[in-house]
């Protein structure tokens, strides 16, 4: 019987074994590598260890290169020689690296692959808190992610324009680029029928409203109800912001039940998130899967997503008004969602799924894997 060769599934933000890391990406490949047993993964979460954490992030400051959630150099380094002498000693052929912050550019006898949904060059035009980085942060980050990236054997992306990003910008081989997406959350596909006259409006916004268009859509919501005033929103995850206290036809969550989550996206009539920085967007294809035709920017994989407006309207002008305009126009035409709805589900259950990305991801590293066994 051959044996399988054992990969170490690291992620710098917690465990792969935990369901709550990082919105359960890593736990949910980790599954589905289990699942296709081309690979046995071992789940590892490659943080820098507690005694020497402190030290690498005042060595990361004093070289000005902590800033926010993007973890500098040293503490880069910490977590990545962790990732790697867990990778040996625990007889693995392979690393595969969620994120490149525990990946190093230095030659190594293990392989290294990386699986991300998104790149700093990008983040770093179109998020908000990138504006308050300086010209030496930006060039010294920059290039410490093109030369981590460079020393991946492969590099597996959520949406092609991931792929096309780190081509242009980065200058890497697109034949060690491959797009497999991702599989879906925790909501549940809509098998019953579904009514498009709602007229409510969803988003998901518990973190970084600001990125994900909430203060666009708000305004766009309050000129649209001159027009419609039955037209509603709710914004999971809103109860904490003050600026949508009070507001009329808007209904911000606090903590909810997941049968009482799962019944707002049933019942959304249009899932709008016109954000400025969203590199991938889980709950486009939660919407989707609950026949929720989307709304939002041409930007990241928004377009990549709802089939080039196939299944979801793309925002052309970054405005209130011409939003509101968009909301009208959508949902005067139910029979249009409704159609919408239906091949948008279609298409999302035929095409995203974490067995699917397992098996692209997994089928990409034995390949590789089996040819350096032929050659040696």
């Amino acid at each position: 019987m051959a044996v399988v060769p054992k990969l170490l599934l690291c992620s710098h933000a917690g465990s792969p074994l935990e369901p709550r890391t990082w919105s359960g990406t890593p736990y949910k490949l980790y599954s589905a590598l289990r699942e296709q047993a081309l690979l046995e993964p071992v789940g590892w979460a490659s943080q820098p260890t507690e005694r020497w954490q402190p030290r690498l992030r005042k060595l990361d400051r004093l070289l000005g290169l902590q800033h926010g959630f993007i973890h500098g150099p040293a503490r880069r380094a910490g977590a990545a020689l962790g990732a790697t002498a867990a990778a040996r000693a625990a007889g693995c052929s392979a690393l595969l690296h969620l994120g490149t912050y525990d990946l190093l550019p230095l030659p190594s006898r293990l392989p290294h692959y990386v699986y991300v949904d998104s790149c700093y060059d990008f983040w770093e035009r179109n998020a908000l808190a990138a504006r308050q980085l300086g010209r030496y942060q930006r060039e010294a980050f920059r290039l410490l992610e093109r030369q981590t990236l460079r020393a991946a054997r492969r590099v597996f992306t959520a949406g092609e324009h991931v792929a096309a990003e780190m081509v242009e910008r980065y200058g890497l081989d697109p034949a060690r680029l491959r797009a497999v997406g991702t599989g879906l959350g925790d909501i549940r596909p809509l098998q019953t029928a579904k009514d498009y006259r709602s007229k409510q409006l969803l988003i998901v916004a518990k973190l970084r409203p600001a990125d994900k268009g909430l203060p666009l859509l708000l305004r766009a919501l309050e000129i649209a109800r001159l027009s419609d005033p039955e037209i509603s929103l709710t914004v999971i995850g809103g109860a904490k912001y003050p600026e949508l206290q009070g507001l009329v036809g808007v209904r911000g969550t606090g903590w909810i039940s997941a049968e009482e989550l799962q019944d707002i996206f049933d019942r959304a009539a249009l899932y709008v998130m016109p954000a400025g920085y969203e590199p991938w967007g889980l709950a486009y294809l939660e919407a989707l899967a609950c026949r929720t035709p989307i709304v939002g920017l041409n930007r990241g994989a928004f377009p990549e997503l709802s089939g080039q407006g196939r299944y979801g309207f793309v925002l052309e002008q970054q405005t209130p008004e011409a939003l509101a305009a968009l909301l009208l126009a959508a949902l005067a035409d139910p029979q249009r969602l409704a159609r919408m709805g239906e091949e948008g589900q279609a298409h999302c259950l035929a095409h995203y799924s974490w067995q699917r990305v397992a098996r692209e991801i997994g089928s990409g590293i034995l390949e590789d894997l089996s040819s350096d066994s032929g050659r040696g």
